[in-house]
């Protein structure tokens, strides 16, 4: 008991592959909130999250987990022992070709392998914005009642790595014609992008251009 005990209190170690240049994109945000009383900041934010106006029509969001059978005190209800919250904010680059309800299990099904527990979830699609994305909470607690924690590698760039994997499985790896088109893109943009991080890799160590 001692040994699966310590086992489920470890923090997620696998490693993860990095994806290959071709790989689809997905920006993946992470921040965890302390939980404290009754959940109220956390039953504020599910509110908020599931507004009207979220989806494709105007409508208001629709909570769900990792089926049809999906009960919102999954991340509704105060937990013993709960001491956080993880929110994640993923958005796939080519999210308009996504199913994002199936990408979002998919995802998190991938997760829950990655950390070696079964976790305490639930998501709600927005297409609000330009850029259609998915939010997810997950308690701070497992299914067992165990106290979540994510090795802080996993959560800054595994998570992302995980993502890309799963949106290029779905709609295969972009086309060279699909690069040069964002590189184009790239070239005028007000922000660090892939060409700067080529750049920045030729640099020698006196900042010069090898």
């Amino acid at each position: 008991f001692a040994a699966g005990k310590k086992l489920r209190s470890r923090r997620g170690v696998v490693a993860v592959r990095e994806p290959h240049a071709r790989s689809r994109r997905c920006v993946v945000k992470v921040r965890y909130v302390p939980v404290r009383g009754n959940n109220r900041a956390a039953k504020l934010h599910l509110a908020y999250l599931v507004r009207d106006g979220v989806e494709h029509d105007g409508t208001q969001g629709k909570l769900y987990g990792s089926d049809a059978v999906f009960d919102r005190g999954t991340v509704d209800k105060p937990l013993t022992g709960e001491q956080r919250q993880f929110r994640f904010i993923v958005s796939p680059e080519d999210a308009d070709g996504l199913d994002l309800t199936a990408f979002a299990r998919q995802f998190m099904g991938q997760v829950e392998k990655d950390v070696g527990r079964r976790l305490l979830w639930a998501a709600v699609n927005h297409h609000n914005t330009d850029n259609p994305h998915v939010h997810i909470v997950v308690r701070g607690v497992d299914a067992d009642g165990e106290d979540l924690r994510i090795d802080g590698r996993y959560v800054s760039q595994e998570l992302r790595w995980r993502a890309q994997e799963i949106v290029t499985r779905e709609l295969g790896p972009r086309t060279e014609l699909e690069m040069a088109r964002e590189r184009s893109k790239e070239v005028t943009r007000q922000a660090f992008t892939s060409i700067d991080r080529m750049l920045a890799s030729q640099l020698s160590s006196d900042n010069r251009l090898r």
